[in-house]
């Protein structure tokens, strides 16, 4: 006779500590910001030195401050309040992880989190202005209209863009400056990518901020370069044989360059893997790009200027069919922004436009602003613009200047600042 015995497995002094959270409950939901209010029962054999609860994206990589606790003991009964207060985090799904060690082993458990971001809130507007003495002035106007200076960055501009999750402005050089990334709550410099002119022209020949959270840029010697908000570069590739990157746009898993041939007339739209950075394809282009948006699954909506007009094209970035829903015979486009998935503004020689890409329709809903920047305030529904060495916002529906704020110069770009 075989005698079967069955029951608990007894825990050894070698196993790792057992963890399980009584609270929250699997698949809990919260909105940022909150506070989770965490349970978990500990125990090991060995002895208990110490436990730690996290917040993990699917990746598994930590989004907010992780909370670490020494503890002691073969058991130990976790109750912690744990903030998750972060208005960058977006909404999806996370895991609350809750891991304990004894200093040699480390035992885990987990629940799914379910989070809704914060409301989006605008914090402030960024106004980049050209060099001047050897230094780029920047203007902030915070989210009461009040202009307020930011600071003066040594050398000279070519781009600028801004990162509202990483909280970084990037003003790119041309002749001598460096590619800066600034830290928007103190305007110091995190880090930087050197300027290597040797050319005549511009080093930094495009600068797009991408949803993937990388900084693309394309520099005067051919190359284009994605970086990470900590400014470890993360992709690589080449403009074309005898072309320069002008434009730069990511688009899913591709990265769309607008180049232009450096001792002649043509131009190409050509595309990239976005993870490796090999050469996809490439188009004739028959204009100067200004502006670029997503509109479908390998469907891009381009803004750019022709023999002096202004021009809308819908290109398939696979294939490369294209049409144009619509010209501006009254010039060229100076700025545009994009209020939704229909709807674009356009700044044109004296006139503000709304164009629709439904009807491929363009009514001047300002005739009287002659506008050098524009961006989109989706938080409160504003249109922002520049005119000269005022800023100015703006009700999307009618056009109508709301108000205006006089700052230090003209402005070359205008970068709103969210809380995400």
């Amino acid at each position: 006779m075989v005698l079967l015995l069955v029951g608990c497995r007894k825990e050894e002094p070698n196993d790792p500590p057992q963890v399980l959270i009584l609270q929250p409950s699997d698949n809990f939901s919260i909105q940022v910001p909150d506070t989770l209010s965490v349970q978990a029962s500990l125990t090991d054999a060995q002895g208990l030195t110490g436990v730690t609860i996290q917040l993990l994206d699917g990746n598994g990589v930590p989004v907010v401050p992780s909370v670490s606790l020494a503890i002691s003991g073969t058991s130990f009964d976790l109750q912690r309040a744990f903030p998750v207060i972060d208005e960058g985090l977006a909404s999806g799904p996370y895991s609350l992880a809750v891991r304990a060690t004894d200093g040699d082993e480390q035992g885990s458990d987990f629940r799914s989190i379910n989070v809704s971001a914060a409301p989006l809130r605008l914090r402030a507007v960024f106004a980049v202005h050209p060099a001047q003495g050897g230094a780029v002035p920047v203007t902030r106007i915070d989210s009461v209209f009040q202009a307020a200076s930011f600071g003066t960055f040594p050398g000279d501009l070519s781009r600028a863009a801004l990162a509202s999750g990483p909280q970084l402005l990037y003003l790119a050089g041309a002749q001598n400056a460096p590619l800066r990334a600034i830290d928007l709550q103190n305007g110091n410099e995190r880090w930087s990518a050197p300027n290597q002119n040797t050319l005549g022209t511009a080093f930094f020949t495009a600068l797009h901020q991408g949803d993937d959270g990388r900084i693309y840029h394309a520099t005067n010697e051919g190359l284009i370069r994605g970086a990470s908000s900590s400014g470890v570069n993360a992709f690589t590739a080449e403009s074309l044989a005898q072309y320069r990157t002008t434009f730069l746009h990511l688009q899913d898993d591709q990265v769309v360059a607008g180049q232009e041939q450096i001792a002649g007339p043509q131009q190409r739209l050509v595309t990239y893997t976005r993870s490796g950075g090999a050469l996809l394809d490439q188009f004739v282009l028959d204009k100067d790009l200004v502006h670029a948006d997503r509109l479908a699954m390998n469907e891009v909506l381009l803004f750019g200027n022709r023999n002096g007009e202004g021009v809308v094209e819908q290109r398939n970035i696979d294939s490369g069919a294209w049409w144009e829903p619509r010209t501006f015979s009254q010039g060229e486009i100076r700025a545009v922004a994009r209020q939704d998935g229909n709807t674009w503004f356009v700044a044109l020689p004296g006139e503000l436009v709304r164009f629709t890409y439904s009807n491929a329709g363009a009514i001047t809903v300002n005739g009287g602003v002659d506008l050098d920047a524009l961006a989109y305030d989706a938080a409160n529904g504003l249109l922002w613009g520049a005119s000269g060495n005022e800023v100015l916002w703006m009700d999307p529906a009618s056009g109508a200047v709301l108000g205006s704020v006089p700052v230090q110069d003209e402005v070359l770009f205008l970068l709103p600042f969210f809380n995400r």
